[in-house]
C-alpha cells in the first residue's frame, strides 16, 4: 500500500470536512528525544495523531498527546513484537523510537514494521 493511500485511509472527521491525520508513536517519550519529537508535533495536533509510550505514565509529555499506551521495557525479549502490534492496532504510520537502543531494535526488524504500515 503506498504511503499516499494509507494516509488518505486514515481521516478524522473535524466539522463537516475531512481532515488526514498522520499517526505517530512515540517511544520513551519522557525521555530528552522523546519530549523533543512531541513538542515538535504538538503545535500541529490538526495534522497529527499522537500516541505515546513510556515507563512513567505521568512524564512531562504525556499530557500533550492524544493517547498513552504501556509498553514492556526495551529488555523484554517481546518488545519488539509487541510495538509492532500496538503499531498494527492503532495505524500508526510513523515509529519514532525516543531511545537510542530502540533504534538499533527497530531497524533489524524493519521489515516487521513495514509489513504492518510503519515506518521508523
Amino acid at each position: 500500500m503506498t504511503t499516499s493511500r494509507r494516509l488518505t485511509r486514515i481521516s478524522a472527521l473535524k466539522g463537516t470536512t475531512m481532515k488526514t491525520k498522520i499517526r505517530v508513536l512515540v517511544t520513551c517519550a519522557g525521555g530528552g528525544v522523546g519530549q523533543s519529537a512531541i513538542d515538535g508535533l504538538r503545535g500541529h495536533k490538526d495534522s497529527y495523531f499522537i500516541l505515546a509510550s513510556d515507563q512513567q505514565r505521568f512524564s512531562y509529555s504525556i499530557p500533550d498527546c492524544d493517547g498513552f499506551v504501556d509498553l514492556p521495557r526495551i529488555a523484554d525479549p517481546d518488545y519488539v513484537k509487541t510495538v509492532q502490534q500496538v503499531c498494527a492496532r492503532y495505524q500508526i504510520d510513523v515509529l519514532i523510537p525516543g531511545h537510542d537502543q530502540e533504534l538499533e531494535l527497530f531497524a533489524q526488524d524493519s521489515d516487521g514494521f513495514a509489513q504492518v504500515g510503519s515506518r521508523v
